[in-house]
């Protein structure tokens, strides 16, 4: 019998994951409300068009499976749709999937977002959470829901400012010359998109040699640094001049360094252990497709 992977939820994260799979020989299922049209893999998985927010469509989701992998992505961040995805998807999904005999892990993807500690303090999966927005704390909320359900193992995965292709937020603003701040220290974390899903993969793959797993996974670089540190980096790869805000007293909420020891201490190698090597690839990769447009095409793909 093929060892069968449900990704529920499939977008860019989950296409990624789909493609190491199949090169493992794993049979793939893939959800979502609606299915690429031009996506390389239609013909080597399964792909169910399905609202995963409307409890009356459940019915059609297989649950003779070996894992699940969810990894809800809201468009927006309003709080209807955080509700629907992160409460009411996930409770319909646990009783659906309750009286499985064959599913071996449940392994969800969540977001550091869900702590609130604002000091530069260093985190690791041992700290308390304490989410400073509603979005955050529904999130955190899905995470406790799947922790005390007693039907399957299950495993979560917290990552962080995750960038990579399409995920270029960072390189905008430093095009555009947004002010940075210097002092005090504001430090940010983050993850190349790869190694979110190679993180993934390398968790199926502990959970298939029955290796066990924690509870509780962060996932991000090795590298967390303040936000002067690699704007002005980046700035010297663009050639332009970082421009730095007035000092300022008061630190904003996402102020915090994230420790990733525990993924690593399963073995887990990062491809891009620094944001020096991922966003040297990304931008690479970007002037191979645009040439010395790159830039340009960084800013005009954001309006449209």
């Amino acid at each position: 019998m093929s060892e069968t992977i449900l990704l529920l939820g499939c977008g860019d994260l989950g296409i990624g994951l789909a493609h190491l799979l199949i090169q493992k020989h794993f049979k793939v299922i893939a959800v979502r409300r609606t299915p690429p049209q031009h996506c390389t893999l239609s013909n080597k998985l399964t792909w169910i068009a399905l609202d995963l927010t409307h409890s009356q469509h459940l019915q059609s989701l297989p649950t003779e499976v070996d894992w699940v992998i969810y990894t809800p992505a809201p468009k927006r961040k309003q709080i209807d749709i955080y509700e629907a995805l992160y409460h009411n998807a996930l409770n319909d999904l646990i009783k659906h999937f309750k009286s499985s005999q064959r599913l071996r892990h449940w392994i969800q993807v969540s977001s550091t977002s869900v702590y609130g500690q604002n000091q530069g303090e260093w985190l690791d999966e041992t700290s308390p959470t304490s989410p400073t927005t509603a979005t955050a704390q529904f999130i955190l909320s899905a995470e406790q829901t799947l922790i005390n359900q007693p039907y399957f193992a299950s495993t979560i995965v917290r990552f962080s400012g995750i960038y990579g292709p399409k995920r270029y937020w960072l390189l905008r603003k430093t095009i555009q010359q947004t002010p940075l701040r210097k002092n005090p220290p504001y430090y940010t974390n983050r993850i190349h998109r790869d190694d979110c899903i190679n993180i993934l993969l390398h968790l199926i793959e502990l959970s298939r040699q029955n290796t066990p797993l924690a509870p509780l996974y962060l996932g991000t670089d090795d590298t967390p640094i303040s936000e002067w540190e690699i704007g002005s980096w980046l700035s010297q790869m663009f050639e332009i001049e970082p421009l730095q805000t007035p000092d300022q007293d008061n630190l904003r909420s996402k102020n915090k360094r994230i420790s990733n020891q525990l993924i690593k201490s399963t073995g887990y190698c990062f491809h891009y252990p620094d944001y020096q090597t991922g966003y040297t690839a990304v931008i690479k990769c970007l002037q191979n497709l645009y040439g010395s447009a790159y830039k340009e095409h960084l800013i005009s793909s954001h309006k449209s």
